[in-house]
């Protein structure tokens, strides 16, 4: 039984590591994307 509960608790780090990951990925990108636009509204504000 332990074990079972263990390999769910592995499982479940392994996966929601690996989202995380993935979660991350995508905030660069979406930074990455409006970065000129906010380099452009800075450069545009007095």
């Amino acid at each position: 039984m332990k074990n079972i509960v263990l390999a769910s608790l592995l499982g479940f780090g392994l996966i929601s590591s690996a989202w995380a990951t993935e979660t991350v990925n995508i905030h660069d990108r979406v930074n990455n994307a409006q970065a000129p636009a906010h380099q452009m509204q800075s450069a545009a504000a007095p």
